[in-house]
């Protein structure tokens, strides 16, 4: 079994924006990594990864062209370059007509290499929610 640490949710069980309250640690392998992803892309600064987060809610009021997304996709993904529990094989961005940005993750857990994480970050108008698909 994969171990990849232990961590607090900074997400409500709806996987929206709101603090999880009950501050009890999370050991399960999927939600420690989807919380991992999440505060690195929505987080100006961790104490832990200094340089290496982006806040995807100051993307507001931006033209995403497609050079412009393609540079965010390398942007997120340099994010993860020294990460050692997982790697992201794939990562697609798209930007909907609804203003919306769909981050698509596709994460291999290191330990466990018959574990594939597939998880969307939507950035919307004022909030970053996680959809999960697998």
């Amino acid at each position: 079994m994969a171990y990849v640490g232990i961590d607090y949710s900074v997400l409500a069980s709806d996987g929206r924006q709101s603090l999880d309250l009950t501050f009890n640690p999370i050991s399960d392998v999927q939600e420690v990594v989807i919380q991992s992803v999440y505060k690195k892309i929505t987080t100006e600064i961790l104490f832990y990864a200094l340089g290496k987060t982006i806040d995807l809610r100051k993307l507001q009021n931006v033209t995403f062209s497609a050079p412009f997304l393609e540079q965010l996709k390398q942007k997120t993904l340099d994010l993860f370059s020294d990460e050692i529990r997982y790697q992201i094989l794939n990562l697609d961005i798209l930007f909907k007509s609804s203003n919306e940005l769909y981050f698509n993750f596709e994460i291999l857990i290191n330990d466990d290499p018959n574990l594939v994480l597939r998880f969307s970050v939507v950035a919307g108008s004022n909030e970053v929610v996680i959809v999960r698909v697998q």
